[in-house]
């Protein structure tokens, strides 16, 4: 039904078809669940990403980068500078 939705909303009949499709009682696409719950996951990891390198900055009192600048990182780009930020406050012991 989600599916439906979206096609109606790009050929700009949302509101005719979400009027139609309320007295359809379907099961949602198992596709379209792993989609999203692909989705949440991502999502959450690059939360948790950018949650890390908040608090090494915060820690190290260094300026948080924006979020618009960590937007556009990809997960192995926050991946990497959190590491490197981890590094700077928790050093290796020698």
């Amino acid at each position: 039904m989600a599916l439906a939705l979206v096609f109606a909303e790009l050929s700009g009949r949302q509101n005719t078809w979400s009027e139609a499709l309320k007295e359809f009682d379907v099961q949602d696409s198992l596709i379209a669940q792993r989609w999203e719950d692909r989705g949440f996951e991502k999502g959450r990891t690059m939360w948790m990403l950018a949650g890390g390198i908040r608090m090494c900055q915060r820690i190290l009192k260094q300026p948080f980068t924006p979020n618009q600048e960590l937007d556009t990182m990809s997960e192995q780009e926050l991946a990497t500078l959190l590491a490197q930020l981890e590094q700077q406050v928790l050093p290796k012991a020698t």
